[in-house]
């Protein structure tokens, strides 16, 4: 019987060429959105009263959900949890005018609410205008995971590469070619 040992040098991502550092990253951008990455964004929703039931970010560019409350506590909710400056702040501030003009005869909306016996279209406009900023949301968080920003500074966390980029212990077979990294299947 025999015994091969091998010694391999192992950089730091700051170590890595520019062509290794893509390999890296292509591979880090694999592994962080087969995740379910939109969790947190599906989970501030249901603290306002809208429960995410699917999302295309790609060609379909859609989105579906469903308000769980109604729409006076679903404002009031976005309103004690989210910032000024968030979208869905601003458009529980246009729905909340709304509402006050309404009932304080401002605007024809209260009765044309009164006369219909319900506020279904009311509640259908404020749904369908807070599932777009959700969509918004979910693009923006996909964009900032995809980005070398993000992508770089999770790499820089206590992790070693091989001279290629590849992650020191795990077998991946990645291949750069003319600075495009592509994903080797089974041969």
């Amino acid at each position: 019987m025999r015994t091969i040992t091998t010694e391999t040098k192992v950089f730091t991502f700051d170590e890595l060429s520019e062509k290794a550092k893509e390999v890296a990253r292509h591979h880090a951008r694999e592994i962080e959105l087969s995740d379910e990455w939109w969790a947190n964004v599906y989970e501030a929703a249901a603290t306002i009263g809208l429960k995410l039931e699917g999302f295309d970010l790609d060609r379909g560019r859609e989105i579906h959900g469903e308000l769980t409350e109604h729409v006076g506590p679903c404002i009031t909710l976005i309103h004690a949890n989210h910032g000024k400056d968030c979208d869905t702040y601003k458009l529980a501030d246009k729905y909340q005018a709304r509402l006050t003009a309404a009932v304080l005869g401002e605007t024809d909306d209260w009765q044309e609410l009164r006369e219909s016996g319900n506020a279904s279209d009311f509640a259908d406009g404020f749904r369908r205008e807070l599932l777009e900023c959700y969509w918004h949301m979910l693009d923006r968080e996909r964009d900032y995971l995809r980005s070398d920003e993000y992508v770089d500074e999770r790499l820089r966390d206590d992790r070693e590469f091989e001279v290629d980029g590849t992650r020191q212990g795990i077998d991946i077979d990645l291949q750069v070619i003319d600075g495009h990294v592509r994903v080797l299947g089974p041969e």
